[in-house]
């Protein structure tokens, strides 16, 4: 079974969207990670130009000015397709955009993307906001 995050990870605090449980949810990663995580509910099954779509509703709703957005799909071990992009001075950063399929090493540009916003992962990648069940959805 495929699972899916479209979300943001940010080092502000997103507390603010804690009332709007049903577009997003919020996870504060403290102190494990100096990030707050917010999942985007809406855009799961939807193009990627609803993943944009919501990232421009967090910027707005929760005043981010820096962050990535990022889609993350798996089937049950490996990555297989990641998307997204970098907010910095609360816009998009067109030219941060990366869109991949399985045939590049996914795991080692999860790592490099976490790593520009300053987030260290460890050499697996393994990042929990991303696996199954952590947002407390049914598996």
């Amino acid at each position: 079974m495929t699972y899916r995050f479209d979300g943001l990870i940010t080092p502000e605090d997103c507390s603010v969207l804690e009332r709007n449980g049903v577009e997003f949810s919020t996870r504060d990663i403290r102190p494990i990670h100096n990030f707050w995580c917010v999942r985007m509910n809406e855009t799961m099954e939807k193009a990627e130009s609803a993943v944009d779509s919501g990232a421009k509703k967090l910027i707005a709703e929760a005043s981010i000015t820096s962050g990535l957005v990022i889609r993350y799909i798996t089937w049950a071990g490996r990555i297989d397709y990641l998307y997204g992009f970098e907010i910095k001075n609360s816009a998009i950063v067109e030219s941060s955009r990366f869109d991949s399929s399985s045939s590049v090493i996914l795991e080692n540009q999860l790592i490099d993307v976490m790593s520009a916003i300053g987030l260290q992962l460890p050499a697996d990648g393994h990042f929990a906001p991303f696996e199954r069940g952590y947002w407390g959805e049914q598996t």
